[in-house]
């Protein structure tokens, strides 16, 4: 949501609410209306919950972040990897409706069909190394676009959070 605004709420004694709330603005009405979609694919996998949408605004549950991935390194990398994956794996139960309009990896790697100015055995290499992905991928999964290393944290999510 990189040209998003945010504005937040948090449940307090003058102003109740029945849940910490994050209100994204942005000009990106398609992007917005996106990420309201993959978010509600993401129901009940470890994602914040769509409590509201509008042209131009989501209201979202506010996902308060822990401690981050980057800090367990060097001396818990382990564990990181292991809490890292185990987030996937929770994300990765989504169910994909039989229509959207998500793009697929593939569609992305045609990327690598283009002649780029990097030395032709990095280009071979990475055209390789897509086609033995694509062809020995099982089933499709929804990918969260921001799951990386350094945005990822132990979340606490309102009312529930991210572990079982």
């Amino acid at each position: 949501m990189a040209q998003n605004h945010f504005l937040q709420r948090s449940h307090n004694e003058r102003i109740p609410c029945q849940y910490h709330q994050n209100l994204p603005l942005g000009l990106d009405n398609e992007g917005l209306k996106q990420e309201a979609f993959a978010l509600k694919c993401f129901a009940g996998c470890g994602a914040v919950k769509v409590l509201a949408e509008d042209e131009g605004m989501l209201l979202l549950e506010r996902a308060v972040p822990g401690t981050s991935l980057k800090d367990y390194f060097p001396n818990r990398e382990h564990e990181s990897i292991e809490i890292a994956c185990n987030v996937m794996k929770k994300l990765h139960q989504a169910n994909i409706p039989s229509v959207h309009n998500f793009p697929h990896i593939k569609d992305w790697l045609t990327a690598l069909d283009k002649d780029w100015s990097i030395p032709d055995e990095h280009l071979q290499k990475a055209r390789m190394l897509r086609d033995q992905l694509l062809q020995t991928s099982e089933a499709d999964v929804l990918l969260h676009g921001d799951l990386y290393i350094p945005v990822m944290y132990t979340w606490s999510l309102y009312p529930q959070t991210i572990d079982d």
